[in-house]
């Protein structure tokens, strides 16, 4: 009987079976104090015959509900970083591309007509050799003072003569006088304050207009103040209360 009780209950539901007869026999006792001496003997006698001997496997129960997820744990601290890789090995260099070719020259335009060449221009009059007045050469030009008491008025040569003239060489023609033959060329119309002329070596002053008291009293050279003219011009002088006068002068060389 015990046999096929532990088949079907196994031994530890076997032990609380016997502790369960035995409590229900003796249940007076139980409730009074607990197991007899005999009892308790009983009891352990039947657990060790039936100890260390394993039961059928009973069948497998129903599977239980699914529990509730657990909460997420805390995230971990970040792991450091790795070391740097190594710098990978460069590349070899390309190789250089080719020149391109040079293009073609284009070729040379024509050339165009020469120029029409320009009229030459008449011969100008030679220069003074040596920079003085040719013999025979004539140069003009104008003078005019304002004057009050003593007055000058200069005249220069533009070409330099080749030397000074004295009193003798050097004439005043007033306005209305005749005019010297040292002041006459004999060439086109006759001299006056508007065709001034002089012979070679002559300088010819002649008096356009005089206002006032007073004449053009003498030529000067400027470089001695005595009458005459220097190589580079004279003066004109006047004498008297006060007035104007103009005029033109020739020198020939």
């Amino acid at each position: 009987m015990f046999s096929k009780l532990h088949e079907r209950l196994g031994t530890a539901g076997l032990v609380v079976a016997i502790v369960a007869l035995v409590a229900a026999l003796a249940g007076t006792a139980i409730a009074a104090g607990g197991l007899t001496s005999q009892q308790e003997q009983q009891v352990k006698k039947i657990a060790k015959k039936y100890a260390g001997k394993k039961g059928k496997k009973g069948a497998t129960g129903p599977t239980g509900p699914a529990g509730a997820p657990g909460l997420n744990g805390v995230a971990g601290p970040a792991g450091p970083a790795g070391p740097a890789g190594p710098t990978g090995a460069a590349g070899p260099t390309g190789p250089t591309g080719a020149t391109g070719a040079t293009g073609a020259k284009g070729a040379t335009g024509a050339t165009g007509p020469t120029g029409v060449t320009g009229v030459t221009g008449p011969t100008g009059a030679p220069w003074p050799v040596g920079g003085t007045l040719p013999v025979g050469a004539t140069e003009t030009g104008a003078w005019g003072v304002i004057f009050t008491g003593e007055q000058v008025s200069p005249i220069s040569f533009n070409i330099p003569l080749a030397a000074p003239l004295d009193l003798n060489h050097a004439k005043i023609i007033d306005a209305g006088d005749p005019v010297p033959a040292e002041c006459d060329n004999g060439l086109g119309a006759a001299p006056s304050p508007a065709n001034p002329e002089a012979d070679s070596g002559y300088l010819c002053v002649f008096v356009g207009v005089f206002e006032g008291e007073g004449s053009v009293a003498a030529v000067l050279n400027p470089s001695t103040f005595a009458s005459g003219a220097a190589t580079s011009g004279a003066l004109v002088y006047m004498n008297g209360a006060g007035g104007g006068a103009v005029g033109t002068f020739a020198v020939t060389g």
